[in-house]
């Protein structure tokens, strides 16, 4: 019986990384360790010019790509920069955040429903705003994620039949914490105070989706696998292991997995 070295378990050297989303505390210490275990990883994430764009020699074995996760021509434009590059990508990591839709990235259903009432508010113009909110959260969490991997598919693929890799992993972040009394309850899986939010459900089962569409039988499959980190304590290193776990065991397809 032959032993392979451990760092053949989860060996990404060489491997093409594309990691999309605005969650700069998750997204940027991923791509740092992905990076630094070999792969080259490409950063799409929105920047407010192109000049604020990080340069090549700043994050070595990064390149960061100036993208509108919520635009399909920003995301076309993306796609057209990695393949000047690249005649392939091994892995996608697209990650969701759960912060709301002021601070200018991905948003959280949750936050519509712990709105504080107004009786003096138009009720017309109330449900209005709450619509178009809706409709913009689902075009960012949801909508966004099956673009992305709709678009970076043939890279993707074409990773498959080069190397025998192709994957795909949804990174669910949580929504916010209960507040009782002024102070946050502790997120507790599989119990009222942790249940998971709207956002996290529909990303998992646009995963289950994902993992059907693209793993149908044709020569080259993509895998597909989810990360939901149930604590926002969750560490960028936990976050990694999970990462390159589903993405280099060839065994792991339409899996989600939960990091408490």
């Amino acid at each position: 019986m032959i032993f392979l070295p451990s760092i053949m378990l989860f060996d990404v050297r060489d491997w093409v990384v594309v990691v999309t989303g605005s969650a700069i505390e998750i997204i940027n210490p991923l791509a740092d360790i992905l990076s630094r275990s070999g792969a080259h990883v490409y950063v799409c994430q929105p920047f407010l010019s192109d000049n604020d764009v990080p340069g090549e020699g700043q994050c070595p074995g990064q390149t960061y790509i100036n993208m509108e996760e919520t635009s399909k021509a920003s995301i076309a434009n993306a796609v057209r920069m990695v393949e000047t590059r690249e005649k392939h990508i091994n892995l996608l990591i697209n990650v969701n955040s759960g912060d709301t839709i002021s601070q200018g990235k991905r948003a959280s259903w949750d936050s519509f429903f712990n709105r504080p009432s107004s009786h003096h508010a138009d009720p017309v113009s109330q449900q209005t705003s709450e619509v178009e909110d809706w409709d913009r959260v689902f075009g960012t969490n949801i909508s966004s994620s099956y673009f992305i991997a709709s678009a970076f598919g043939p890279l993707l693929r074409n990773g498959a039949e080069s190397y025998g890799t192709g994957c795909v992993i949804n990174i669910s972040r949580p929504g916010k914490p209960l507040v009782v009394g002024g102070y946050a309850l502790p997120t507790l899986y599989g119990s009222r105070l942790g249940q998971p939010s709207v956002s996290d459900t529909a990303l998992q089962q646009l995963n289950n989706l994902l993992a059907t569409e693209l793993n149908l039988p044709t020569r080259n499959r993509i895998r597909v696998n989810a990360i939901v980190l149930r604590q926002p304590a969750v560490t960028s290193c936990a976050v990694a292991q999970s990462v390159m776990s589903c993405a280099t065991n060839s065994f792991i397809h339409g899996a989600t997995v939960s990091l408490e």
